[in-house]
């Protein structure tokens, strides 16, 4: 029987705190009442076994709470973006509105990643280009999925928002985008 998941959505940026780094420059002042109260709503779903999906923001914190950092700032070449997926396929014009990004640590599932280099600041001064950076984590022993990308921003019918909704039946996940 597939359960009904708690919905953690965008949002400011997760305040670096959480994470033992300084707010970098480019970053978004937090908004703390709201990190304190969705850290307090996952740690409650994972008690209860409740699956958690995080879209955009919301899978940036769902990868902190699991152990992982952010990359602060990134400049995308557009919003809109690849994401390749471990089943082997990739899909183009993904829709996505962050210029932070995953960095999982732990126990972890990379299920879908943008193939394309990106710019990251690793710190306000330095930049350095990335492949592969994260874009979709299932974390398997707590039922949290982490989207970066933001599906529910897609027209009806969209390819990846299709194969995103599969994805999700098949944890066992009672949600559709």
């Amino acid at each position: 029987m597939s359960k009904v998941p708690l919905i953690i959505w965008g949002g400011a940026d997760v305040c670096s705190t959480y994470y033992n780094e300084s707010r970098s420059k480019f970053a978004q002042q937090p908004d703390v009442y709201q990190d304190k109260k969705d850290f307090f709503l996952v740690k409650e779903a994972i008690a209860r076994q409740q699956p958690i999906i995080g879209v955009c923001r919301g899978a940036q914190l769902l990868c902190v709470a699991h152990g992982g950092k952010l990359w602060q700032h990134t400049i995308p070449k557009s919003q809109w973006h690849p994401v390749s997926t471990n089943d082997g396929k990739t899909f183009y014009n993904v829709t996505a509105g962050h210029h932070q990004i995953m960095r999982p640590q732990g126990n972890f599932e990379l299920i879908g990643w943008n193939p394309e280099e990106t710019k990251v600041y690793v710190t306000d001064e330095k930049v350095e280009m990335l492949s592969d950076c994260a874009e979709i984590i299932w974390y398997p022993n707590t039922k949290c999925l982490a989207v970066q990308p933001h599906p529910e921003w897609s027209a009806k019918g969209n390819t990846f928002v299709e194969w995103l909704n599969e994805k999700i039946k098949s944890l066992n996940i009672d949600y559709k985008f």
